[in-house]
C-alpha cells in the first residue's frame, strides 16, 4: 500500500472518530514518506484528540517544517494551542493565540469560537467579581466573535448566552 493510501485511510478513520485507528494510518503513511506534510499534520490532530498534547505539537512542528506556507497548518496549531491556553484558564493569552490563527487564516472558524469562549469566560469572571460594565463589555465581544465562527461555518457548535 501506497503513503497516500495509508494518508487517506487516515483522514477516513478521523471523519468517523477513530483515532487511534487514524494514529496507526499516519504513522504507516509517514514510514513510507517520510516527508508527507499531511501526514504529519494529520498524526498532529489524531493525537490531539486522544489528548497526547505534547506529542501533538511535535507533528504538527513536523508538518509545517515541511510545509512552512501551508496557513492551514500554521492556524490549526494556533487554535490549538488556543485551547490549550484556555483550559489552563489563561483567557487573555488564548485569545491573543486564536487572533494570530486569524492572522495567519481570515477564515479560521474556531479561532473566532475560542476568542467568544474566552471572552465568556473573563465576562463571567468580571460578573462574578461585580464588574457588570466590564462583563458587558465581555459578553458583547463573545457574541461578535460567535456570529464571526457562525458567518465563516453556518454549522459550528456555539453558546449564546447573551443574545
Amino acid at each position: 500500500m501506497s503513503s497516500e493510501h495509508w494518508f487517506l485511510q487516515g483522514m477516513d478513520s478521523l471523519k468517523v472518530m477513530n483515532y487511534a485507528g487514524a494514529l496507526e494510518s499516519f504513522n504507516k503513511a509517514i514510514q513510507l514518506k517520510e516527508d508527507h506534510g499531511e501526514a504529519w499534520f494529520g498524526r498532529g490532530l489524531a493525537l490531539y484528540l486522544l489528548g497526547r498534547r505534547e506529542e501533538a505539537f511535535e507533528s504538527y512542528d513536523k508538518a509545517i517544517q515541511l510545509d512552512p506556507n501551508n496557513n492551514k497548518y500554521r492556524a490549526a496549531v494556533l487554535t490549538h494551542k488556543a485551547f490549550e491556553s484556555g483550559r489552563q484558564g489563561k483567557d487573555l493569552e488564548a485569545i491573543e493565540l486564536a487572533k494570530k490563527a486569524i492572522e495567519v487564516n481570515p477564515r479560521a472558524s474556531e479561532a473566532w469560537r475560542m476568542i467568544g469562549n474566552s471572552y465568556e469566560l473573563l465576562g463571567d469572571e468580571a460578573e462574578y467579581n461585580g464588574d457588570n460594565t466590564q462583563a458587558a463589555e465581555y459578553h458583547k465581544k463573545a457574541i461578535e466573535a460567535w456570529k464571526k465562527a457562525k458567518a465563516i461555518n453556518p454549522h459550528i457548535m456555539i453558546p449564546c448566552y447573551h443574545e
